[in-house]
């Protein structure tokens, strides 16, 4: 009976947040745009996704938080990156790292 009344719970819960189509294509629409930029790590645009971010969970009622990240970027040209002679076109390559900071990427966690 307990597994039941849980059950029923989360489904009244889900059913409370239910979003319209138009809700979820503006909220994707407002990511995707291209005044983002992209959203690449540490960019311009990936602060204005996340500043969007910020301003619909606040509008839901959900406090945010932003949080210095350290990260280190490495360029590298087209043809150092390949696999059995086959290039790949990634060019940047971001990872998180200790007390390494040419750069600080600030995001919504």
């Amino acid at each position: 009976m307990k597994r039941y009344f849980i059950v029923l719970l989360i489904c009244l819960g889900c059913a409370a947040q239910a979003q319209t189509i138009k809700q979820l294509e503006r909220a994707m629409y407002g990511i995707a745009s291209d005044a983002t930029e992209g959203r690449f790590t540490g960019s311009r645009g990936y602060l204005k996704a996340a500043n969007y971010v910020a301003g619909q969970l606040k509008a839901a009622g959900l406090k945010t938080t932003f949080q210095a990240v350290p990260f280190l970027r490495d360029n590298y040209d087209e043809s150092s990156i390949s696999i059995d002679g086959v290039a790949y076109p990634h060019r940047v390559a971001i990872s998180s790292c200790c007390n390494i900071l040419p750069q600080q990427a600030i995001g919504l966690f």
